[in-house]
């Protein structure tokens, strides 16, 4: 696994300006402070304009494998190190949204969206498929081969991405070439959701689907060769 990432767009009462105040309150003393601006910065003043507001920067808060950033009002969970295994994964973000949640400036979430991207080193990802996609011309075999396809259904929408002989670009460029596989699940409500227990459950139900093509679209063999934990 090279990386996971869970994002919710939220929906608030509280400007979108006034958010990384509101959640570094909420969010300080329960996890790490990876990066912090002064209060001044986050409502800069401009002594002949007033008061303007800057959010160009991201609030983040990590603990042991998770990292917790707010951008505008997307709240997202992506990978510090190692996957630790949806369990703790999903403790991570319940914890943080209870917190969130809790002091009433989080009205619902409108969109939900798990991406796993695992890379795989010195083999090509569409020789391990279970159903093979063949790149050949009459001059032969394709190389640097990608394929993207969405699939939109009623309850949520998957965007598939496979790519051979690629350089690593997570989570900074490499030199490395790399096989790919990028699973992204979303879903949208309309109207938000409004209930915790609610969020939580449909992110349980998008981690599944995405668990689902990942395994469904892998050669069994090549899946129990590399013991993969999603």
């Amino acid at each position: 696994m090279k990386d996971a990432l869970v994002a919710f767009q939220i929906v608030s009462d509280a400007p979108k300006e006034a958010l990384p105040g509101l959640f570094y309150t909420m969010l300080r003393g329960h996890f790490t402070e990876i990066f912090r601006k002064p209060p001044s910065a986050f409502w800069p003043i401009d002594g002949s304009n007033g008061l303007h507001f800057d959010i160009t920067e991201r609030l983040q808060f990590a603990d042991e494998f998770v990292k917790i950033q707010l951008s505008g009002n997307i709240l997202s969970f992506n990978l510090v190190g190692q996957y630790p295994g949806w369990a703790s994964y999903f403790s991570t973000i319940e914890k943080a949204l209870t917190l969130v949640f809790k002091e009433g400036h989080i009205q619902g979430v409108e969109r939900i969206g798990i991406r796993y991207i695992s890379e795989f080193v010195g083999l090509s990802i569409f020789a391990n498929l279970n159903q093979p996609l063949i790149f050949t011309l009459p001059q032969g075999a394709g190389v640097n081969n990608t394929f993207k396809s969405e699939f939109y259904g009623k309850e949520y929408s998957i965007v598939l991405n496979l790519a051979d002989n690629i350089l690593s670009h997570t989570p900074r460029p490499s030199t490395e070439k790399v096989s790919l596989v990028d699973v992204d699940v979303f879903r949208t409500f309309s109207p938000s959701l409004s209930d915790l227990s609610d969020i939580l459950s449909q992110t349980k139900r998008l981690h599944t689907v995405e668990k689902d093509v990942f395994f469904g679209i892998l050669d069994s063999q090549f899946i129990k060769s590399f013991h993969p934990e999603y």
